[in-house]
This record gives C-alpha cells, structure tokens and sequence, in this order.
C-alpha cells in the first residue's frame, strides 16, 4: 500500500477534534459578537417566556435571566431588562431594587419593564438614571425595537406619556385614549424635592421645552439665533446631568427652577 494511503486512526480522530474544535469557536464567537440583554425577573416562569419570545423577535440579540435576589452573572451584559409589578416610584422595594442593579452594573443601560403606564413612574425612573421604561400594555414589536434603540445609545419613553406630561405642564387637556375626547385634566402639583439653579434665559427656555417647543420655534419667539437656543440647551442638559432632551425633560418633572 503507497504511503499516500497509510493513515492512522488516531490522525483521522485528531482531524476530526480540529474540526468539532472550529465549530466550537465558531459558535462562541457568534455569541459573543451578539448584543446581550440581561432579564432581571424573580418568577421563573415569566422569566423564561419572556427570554423565549424576545428571542424570536430579536434574533440578533442573546437573552438571559436572573432572579432579583442573588445578582451574580458570569458575564456583563449590555443591557439591563428590570421587570416590576408594582410602581417603581412609590414602592421603597422597588427603588432599593432598581438602586442596587444600578450598583451592581454600573455604567450598564437599564429599561424598567413596568406593568403600570404612568408618567410619574417614569419620570422616576428617567431621573434616577433609567435609560427607558416600558410599559407591558405595548408590543413585543415595540419591546424588541425599544431594546434596539437603547442598546444604540438611546433613551426609550412612550409617546402616549410624553404627550401626557406635555399637556399637564402647557395646560392642556389629555386625551381620554378609550372615548377619543378630552379627559378631565388631573391636578399637578409642583414638585418641592430638587433644586436647581438656571439663569434668566435657561429659565425661559426650560419653560418653552417643557411645552415641546423645539428650538427653532423657542428662538423665533425670544428673538434670538436657534444656534444660541442649541448652546443653551445644552447648559440645561449638562446641569441636570442628563444625556439628551427626552432624559432632560423627565427630569424637569418634579424639579424647582430657581432664576438667579
């Protein structure tokens, strides 16, 4: 027999290793070079639905969960997916909850899954450094394409509450969504919490963002450049240490200007 054909079995086994070895490292670095999103939820079961239908609504990203009590994960996640029942802005469970993921993953973007579409909730959660809060009335559409924007850097609130605070802070009448009409509008009181300082100028337009003017209508209307209006914002923004206007505008909602 040529020794072109003499091979051995053990070269025929170590061929096959080399093989089932590049398969391996293929797999784990198409998993590594997915986003991943961690689900922080005590149930088990909702847990793995949730992980089970978000993974077929965003394929390109890899889920997985833990429960709330013990945080530990053997990688960092991307993203942060807090599941709460209850309101995360009058429950002291929930914000000591929110406080300690926020310790424990530092620096990591969190959306607040809430089961209860408020604006206040969300507001709490835009200030205390949520990247977004997601009401469970939505979509998982909405949900996979939330989770998308807020891995790409931005900030996810629905418009349905974002119009809510715009009508409570211009005087405006919400609209009643079931009926179609105009719902009676619910007294807002100012908030006494926070305090900080604006000049004269950041104060007016503080108060023409809080009615959704966007920058060109506030510079025409105090008769000054949109460039000027730009430069201001951003003072409003770097104040209230938020990273854009939708993150700013939350946190104006229980904050106390004071003009100096």
């Amino acid at each position: 027999m040529s020794n072109l054909c003499k091979i051995r079995s053990d070269e025929i086994v170590s061929g096959r290793n080399a093989i089932e070895t590049l398969e391996l490292n293929q797999s784990v670095g198409l998993r590594k070079s997915k986003k991943s999103v961690l689900l922080i939820e005590n149930a088990q079961l909702i847990r793995e639905s949730l992980i089970e239908v978000l993974g077929k609504h965003a394929r390109d990203i890899r889920f997985f969960g833990i429960g709330a009590g013990d945080l530990s994960v053997d990688e960092l996640p991307n993203m942060i997916l807090l599941y709460t029942r209850s309101g995360i802005g009058g429950d002291a469970g929930v914000q000591q909850l929110f406080d300690r993921v926020a310790r424990t993953f530092s620096g990591t973007p969190i959306m607040v899954l809430a089961e209860t579409e408020d604006r206040k909730q969300a507001a709490w959660a835009i200030r205390n450094g949520a990247n977004g809060y997601f009401p469970t009335s939505l979509s998982m559409e909405i949900l996979a394409a939330a989770i998308r924007l807020i891995l790409a850097g931005g900030t996810f609130v629905p418009a349905e509450i974002v119009i809510d605070e715009m009508s409570d802070r211009c005087g405006l009448p919400r609209l009643n969504r079931e009926a179609g009409l105009a719902a009676p509008q619910a007294q807002v009181r100012p908030a006494q919490r926070e305090f900080v300082s604006f000049t004269d100028r950041e104060h007016e337009i503080v108060s023409l963002m809080r009615c959704g003017e966007p920058n060109k209508v506030i510079a025409r209307k105090l008769a000054i450049s949109p460039s000027t209006v730009k430069v201001h914002v951003h003072n409003i923004m770097s104040k209230l240490n938020a990273n854009n206007r939708t993150q700013a505008m939350y946190m104006l909602e229980n904050l106390q200007e004071s003009a100096h």
